[in-house]
């Protein structure tokens, strides 16, 4: 059924963004965790498995704890981490909007507490670790990076937001029950690029990605690997640092092996790569100021035995290898090599 009109007058509530629903699943664990027995912690220590009961009391709480949402798992376990702070394990985990539509979808889901918060009578998140996930991440036009969730079978169910990526992240963060969070990992990761600039997307499988918080900077690390049909493999690494309720961010890329022609659509000061047919490997860092524009580039290249080959009707001719160490000004629309042999 349709959900009723708002009556006239009164704005609808703003849509909530894909990170929200992730702190979302975050609080249905630590509601998980209130229900547990004190008598418990004994056995905490060795790992044990939430008996059915058990399960049939979190699941209610953890409903009752999220009325715009509907959290389910397959199994509960509960022990203490590393630290020996009480832990949540979740498994085949699935988060759904009030209409029932998969929001999220994960193999495994663990949740720590912070015992600072404990001793002051507060239950709070201080480390999760998701494992499984389908995440987008686009470019926009304007350069902005913004993340968004899909469900296994490849369904968006909710558009990707406008806000800048630290901007979100900021949001989930600011969430109460996730003031104390400090570090947030993922592995097993399905990532889909989607850049606007140059309408090209690729996807990747086995991605891993961590999230660390200190005070109100971030900063989000990740590598991906990706097979394609270019008989090599190409990897990247991303290192994303900001803070919270800023757009302005640092960036930071490696990669190995990807074709020419697909870095340069990333950047006007790669644009010229695109009349080499050839591997590539470097790094390259970047500014993005308050507006979500990116500054100042520089950009280091190593690039393997390939060919010059402006068009296809150009005859290629052929290199053995190429290195480049450049900066780009995109106020002025300048690239300066320092080094090109």
């Amino acid at each position: 059924r349709r959900a009723p009109a708002a009556p006239p007058g009164r704005r609808r509530p703003p849509r909530r963004g894909p990170l929200h629903h992730l702190g979302q699943l975050c609080l249905g664990c630590v509601t998980a965790l209130l229900i547990a027995s004190m008598a418990l912690v004994a056995a905490l220590a060795a790992g044990v498995s939430a008996p059915g009961w058990l399960r049939d009391r979190a699941a209610q709480a953890i409903s009752t704890a999220l009325p715009d949402h509907r959290l389910a798992f397959e199994e509960m376990g509960l022990g203490l981490d590393a630290r020996l702070a009480p832990q949540v394990t979740l498994r085949g985990v699935t988060l759904r909007d009030a209409q029932g539509m998969p929001l999220i979808d994960l193999a495994a889901l663990d949740i720590s507490l912070s015992r600072r918060a404990l001793l002051g009578g507060d239950l709070r998140v201080s480390q999760a670790e998701l494992d499984g996930g389908h995440v987008v991440l686009r470019r926009r036009e304007t350069g902005a990076l913004s993340v968004a969730l899909e469900t296994g079978d490849g369904r968006r169910h909710h558009p990707l937001s406008d806000a800048p990526a630290t901007e979100q992240i900021g949001a989930m963060l600011s969430q109460p029950a996730l003031a104390a969070l400090r570090e947030l990992r993922a592995s097993n990761l399905s990532l889909r690029y989607e850049d606007a600039r140059s309408g090209k997307a690729w996807s990747a499988d086995g991605g891993q990605a961590a999230l660390t918080r200190e005070g109100d900077a971030i900063t989000l690390r990740g590598n991906v690997t990706v097979l394609g049909a270019r008989g090599y493999a190409s990897s990247l690494e991303l290192n994303y640092s900001g803070h919270i309720g800023a757009a302005a961010a640092g960036i930071g890329i490696r990669f190995e092996d990807w074709p020419a022609r697909e870095i340069a659509g990333q950047s006007p000061a790669l644009a010229w790569l695109g009349a080499l047919e050839a591997p590539i490997s470097g790094a390259m860092r970047a500014e993005i100021d308050a507006a979500g524009r990116l500054g100042t580039l520089s950009a280091t290249l190593q690039i393997a035995e390939g060919a010059l080959r402006p068009t296809e009707a150009t005859a290629p001719i052929p290199f053995r290898s190429a290195r480049s160490y450049l900066t780009y000004d995109p106020d002025r629309q300048e690239i300066t090599f320092d080094e090109l042999s």
